[in-house]
């Protein structure tokens, strides 16, 4: 929940996983 900023699509589903 720190990346959401810069990454909204590429970290948040590497973050689901």
């Amino acid at each position: 929940m720190r990346s959401r900023t810069s990454f909204s699509l590429p970290e948040g589903k590497m973050h689901a996983l």
